[in-house]
């Protein structure tokens, strides 16, 4: 079945906010340790390429009740304090179905989006 493109942005998004050993555990469980991921963008883009469903994606182990409630809180989305985990990835669902939801990644800048030890090309050679 796979994601949409809406569920891969969000989730991609919600998986950025995972440590580096929790992001390669899950890629390895979803690839069922038939290969090694080396890079943070290797080991999202494994996730989320074998997540059969958002909702596989969300139940997952090592993606936290609170790391999604942090997620949402980023995207915006106000809910209780005591709320399960169950419903806060029906909420998430619900908030990646929404029309508003968007695919588009225009947060801001900031220099610790960039990943370490990543060169990027000189600015006189951008076009």
């Amino acid at each position: 079945m796979g994601l949409s493109t809406r569920e891969r942005t969000g989730g991609r998004r919600l998986l950025e906010l995972l440590n580096l050993a929790d992001l390669f555990s899950l890629a390895g469980t979803v690839i069922k340790k038939k290969s090694t991921v080396y890079t943070k963008t290797g080991a999202i883009d494994t996730i989320l390429e074998h997540s059969l469903s958002a909702y596989e994606l969300l139940n997952r182990k090592k993606v936290l009740r609170d790391t999604i409630i942090t997620y949402l809180k980023s995207e915006g989305v106000s809910m209780q304090p005591s709320i399960t985990k169950a419903d806060v990835i029906q909420k998430t669902l619900a908030h990646w179905s929404e029309p508003s939801f968007s695919v588009l990644d225009i947060r801001p800048f900031t220099p610790s989006s960039v990943t370490p030890g990543f060169n990027f090309p000189h600015p006189l050679y951008i076009i």
